[in-house]
């Protein structure tokens, strides 16, 4: 029987054949009780180079397990079967599920093998200047005998800071505040319906300017108070947008997503907003459309993705009210979060850990699975408010993530460990690292070797 003896080297989990020239051809004669998958022969030969074998008549490639010397001039070869090399053409021909592989996997999917370090990144963005500022204005919602009421049966005006003295001068004059009191036949404040401060942009109310106000059935016509009647809604819109920074080191992968990646949303009036960033893997920006409601300072954020979607929302009231009497309300309520928050890293950790050492591939995909339906919720949705001119202590609106450190999954990993495919067909479309779930491959050799190579695709072996 002939035997070719090569110097080849590969790697033992490997499909890797050696090359058809290159090698010494010798005629053996097996041992007695010798086998097929371990054969063992003496040679009149010397060579200790000699790595590997294959044996035509057999068809089978062999790995040289010892070399033993048994005298000046011969020499005893132990052989065991390269069954990875031997069914090559068989096992890349198995149709099988491929869990990883280092070509054609997908980017989206969660690697579960990879290590995540206690250590994160933070990075932040600003949005454009928003309507808000510290300065805010004054408006007044007052019954009068004026027609085109903007708020129920009253009139609502709009002062800056200055005009709003001149507003209290004016009501503090004897002879007006006599004729109002005849008017409403007893307190003149009664005709004042609400006062409140709001910490918006004077310049961007709703309302049309005007030199004269009536409050009942008086004009402050001689007091050149200047300010904005409003008219319908008294709502203004406005739209920022916030840039999502990304780590272009991991290449707009799985890790752009919870619980690799979690962001907030500071708010003007509400504070910071969680987001679940996974919403947010096809969007390049976070686009805010923000309703002011001059009139009750209500504020009504709705948070859009780039195609526009509305992501998120949030309500709040920035009113701080003007004492008129001897109580006033509290607009403030509390903070209270709508809709389901997202999950933690360490729950992706209890998720991927296994009872008894490394978990299979189907059950690592599984696991990653489960990790993303589980963080595949809505982040809350907040209603709340203030109640004080504290609404206008961060008048900016602005993004700040949050990027935990991980193991580099780079070209280093992709071609040891290969990164998630999850898709079933032939294992030859893959080449590099692969490892299949329950992969079994169809043979007509001993179950032995079957069995074995059937642990190779299961347990990862490269496919070249």
């Amino acid at each position: 029987m002939k035997v070719r003896f090569y110097d080849f080297s590969k790697r033992r989990n490997s499909t890797k054949q050696p090359p058809a020239t290159g090698y010494t051809e010798k005629e053996v004669y097996l041992k007695e009780s010798t086998s097929i998958k371990n054969p063992s022969f003496v040679l009149n030969a010397t060579n200790f180079s000699w790595n590997y074998a294959y044996i035509p008549e057999w068809n089978r490639y062999y790995f040289v397990d010892d070399i033993i010397s048994i005298t000046k001039d011969t020499t005893q070869y132990d052989l065991t079967e390269d069954v990875l090399a031997t069914n090559k053409s068989a096992i890349g021909s198995t149709v099988a599920r491929i869990a990883f592989s280092s070509t054609g996997w997908n980017k989206d999917i969660a690697d579960p093998r990879m290590s995540v370090s206690s250590t994160k990144i933070l990075y932040s963005a600003n949005s454009s200047a928003t309507l808000f500022n510290n300065t805010g204005c004054y408006v007044m919602s007052v019954f009068n005998k004026v027609s085109g009421a903007s708020n129920g049966l009253g009139s609502c005006y709009v002062f800056d800071a200055a005009n709003m003295q001149k507003v209290k001068n004016w009501l503090g004059d004897d002879a007006v505040f006599q004729q109002l009191t005849n008017y409403f036949l007893g307190n003149p404040l009664d005709s004042i319906f609400n006062c409140i401060w709001v910490p918006f942009s004077i310049g961007s109310n709703p309302g049309a300017g005007v030199g004269t106000i009536y409050i009942g059935n008086q004009d402050s016509g001689a007091y050149g108070i200047s300010g904005y009647a409003m008219s319908g809604t008294g709502r203004v819109s406005h739209t920022v947008s916030v840039t999502i920074p990304r780590r272009n080191t991991y290449n707009a992968d799985f890790r752009d997503a919870e619980p690799y990646t979690s962001g907030q949303l500071y708010l003007p009036g509400i504070g910071n907003v969680d987001l679940n960033m996974s919403d947010w893997l096809q969007s390049s920006t976070i686009n805010i459309t923000y309703v002011l409601e001059y009139a009750t300072g209500d504020v009504g954020y709705f948070i859009k993705d780039s195609s526009g979607h509305v992501i998120q929302t949030a309500n709040t009231n920035m009113a701080a009210l003007c004492p008129l009497g001897q109580m006033t309300t509290n607009a403030a309520g509390a903070v209270a979060s709508i809709g389901s928050g997202v999950g933690s890293l360490a729950a992706m950790a209890a998720a991927s850990s296994t009872t008894g050492g490394v978990a299979a591939a189907g059950a690592l995909l599984v696991s990653a699975a489960n990790t993303a339906l589980s963080f595949n919720k809505r982040a809350a949705s907040i209603k709340g408010g203030y109640g004080g001119q504290m609404a206008a202590a961060e008048t900016n609106i602005f993004y700040t993530g949050y990027y935990m450190d991980t193991e580099d999954i780079g070209t280093s990993y992709v071609s040891q460990k290969g990164r998630p495919v999850a898709v079933t067909h032939a294992i030859s479309n893959h080449s590099g690292y692969v490892q299949c779930d329950d992969a079994s491959v169809s043979l007509g050799g001993e179950s032995w070797e079957r069995d074995e190579v059937n642990s190779y695709l299961n347990g990862g072996f490269f496919y070249e």
